[in-house]
């Protein structure tokens, strides 16, 4: 194989590639547009909405929570993956061990089992309570696409109830 000086390089992927690079017109409406979504999402939260923000994977979309965690004080990021053969009763109890972690609650040693949804909510809405008198008013999750969508219901749900 021969060695190739970068202008070659260039013209051989500019012709078998296509354009190079990502031209700064291009950049400068990525970034207006990222800001654009960042005061919209930061306004929406500050109202104390629900939000789910679908990102591509490789738009940064963690940096993005962090850097609106850096700025909202009262919020938790929680980046829970669940194992990908569990049970949903697994998960229940995964979700809740996990979600207790991350905002700093003491283990629960009583509870070994939970049912049925009425008690896996009704978990949830006990965890989101004593968050509200630790004045947490925002929670960040990632990745909730690959949540079971039973447990983003239940938290849906107990977040409109508290």
């Amino acid at each position: 194989m021969r060695n190739l000086s970068l202008g070659a390089i260039r013209k051989h992927k500019t012709i078998y590639w296509g354009e190079m690079g990502c031209p700064p017109q291009r950049w400068m409406s990525h970034s207006y547009s990222r800001e654009h979504t960042y005061r919209r999402v930061s306004v929406t939260l500050k109202r104390r909405r629900s939000l789910l923000l679908q990102t591509p994977r490789w738009s940064g979309g963690q940096d993005f929570i962090l850097q609106l965690r850096r700025e909202m004080p009262g919020s938790i990021y929680i980046p829970i993956r669940f194992p990908p053969s569990a049970q949903l009763f697994e998960s229940w109890l995964y979700f809740l061990e996990e979600f207790r972690r991350y905002c700093s609650l003491p283990r629960e040693e009583l509870l070994q089992v939970v049912a049925e949804r009425k008690g896996f909510r009704w978990k949830i809405i006990d965890i989101l309570r004593t968050l509200s008198e630790q004045q947490v008013s925002v929670l960040f999750f990632d990745q909730l696409e690959r949540w079971p969508l039973s447990i983003v219901e239940d938290l849906q749900l107990a977040w409109i109830q508290v």
